[in-house]
Order: C-alpha cells, then structure tokens, then sequence
C-alpha cells in the first residue's frame, strides 16, 4: 500500500492593498497544480483562529477544517 502524501501550504501573504487581485488565488492555484504534479495525495494550511478572512479564502479554494488546536501561555 502506498503511504499517504501531503504537500504543505506552508506561508502566504498578500498586502492588503493587493488582496482583490486574485494574486492569492493564482498563488494556491500555482501551489495545487505543483502538488499534483508532485504526486501529492493531499494538501493543507494552516490559518490562525483569529484571522476569518484567512480560512473563508482558503475554504473558497477547496480546503476544509481538520482540526483544532489549543494553547495556553504559561
């Protein structure tokens, strides 16, 4: 059986001025396609709780919550 391959979407930042350019969707389009051709299984990325406009961008593009994580400081 083969193992599973994920392809991580590590960091991306548009400066907000530019984000109604479809320049973060060209850039997770470019990062999907080069997955692909790398014989990724599947992707993801990680977006901070407190950052929405992040994870609807990300979920418009196909991604979906898997998990939470929690912290507290000590």
């Amino acid at each position: 059986m083969k193992p599973i391959t994920t392809a991580t979407l590590v960091s991306m930042y548009v400066k907000p001025k530019l984000r109604r350019g479809q320049i973060g969707s060209r850039l997770v389009e470019g990062f999907l396609a080069w997955a692909k051709e790398q014989g990724a299984d599947r992707v993801d990325v990680t977006a901070y709780a407190s950052n929405p406009e992040a994870i609807k961008f990300y979920q418009r593009h196909g991604f979906a919550p898997k998990s939470v994580i929690l912290e507290a400081s000590l």
